[in-house]
């Protein structure tokens, strides 16, 4: 499964992302999967391999920071001004507009990421944006880091797709705060949906 993938991931990202951010973000060391269309069987039927183009993945990476957007506001009431993305290497190329829901969206080079550190706060947060898209499921992990490259929470986005559609459709977000202790380090991770509060969840639990 998609999640169980992401889990792997962001289990390497958290116990490094403290040294390597600081010292280059966006490097090697950060995940980002370059979204594929993969052939699968379902009922002894192989379902047709697809190859998205540049246009389809600007749809559903544009549906997804929107959806981000919604889904930190409807927690915190945040209005961003600006989202700085991280570009990767395995960052597909795909043509995000320059405004999304009204917010400006910043694709920065890895040689860039540093020069506008000063700029990252919770209006204008510097994210590491983790991408899986397949023939009928998309998943998005938004991480964020502001002031600077201080990790403060993670969004994630599902998606599923619609065949009569033709198109995703959002299935479900969530957010993971980052709760610090009384000496600064990561304790727990306190869990929304739909805005509330609805658990706790241990660092580096999967």
């Amino acid at each position: 499964m998609m999640l169980q993938s992401t889990i792997g991931i962001l289990a390497v990202l958290f116990t490094t992302c403290s040294n390597q951010v600081h010292d280059k973000p966006g490097g090697n060391g950060t995940a980002s999967a370059s979204p594929s269309y993969t052939a699968q069987k379902t009922d002894s039927h192989e379902r047709d391999s697809l190859t998205p183009g540049k246009a389809d993945l600007a749809k559903i990476y544009t549906q997804a920071i929107a959806e981000y957007i919604k889904t930190v506001y409807q927690k915190d009431q945040i209005h961003f001004d600006t989202l700085f993305l991280g570009k990767q290497v395995e960052f597909p190329d795909t043509g995000l507009p320059a405004t999304i829901s009204g917010v400006n969206i910043r694709i920065l080079a890895p040689q860039e990421i540093n020069v506008y550190k000063s700029g990252y706060r919770k209006s204008s947060p510097y994210i590491n944006l983790i991408g899986f898209v397949e023939n009928d499921q998309a998943e998005f992990i938004f991480v964020t880091f502001y002031p600077g490259f201080d990790h403060q929470y993670d969004c994630y986005i599902n998606f599923r797709y619609n065949s009569e559609k033709k198109e995703f459709y959002p299935e479900k977000s969530r957010v993971e705060v980052l709760v610090r202790n009384n000496e600064g380090k990561p304790d727990h991770y306190a869990v929304y949906e739909d805005g509330k509060h609805v658990g706790d969840k241990p660092v580096g639990k999967q």
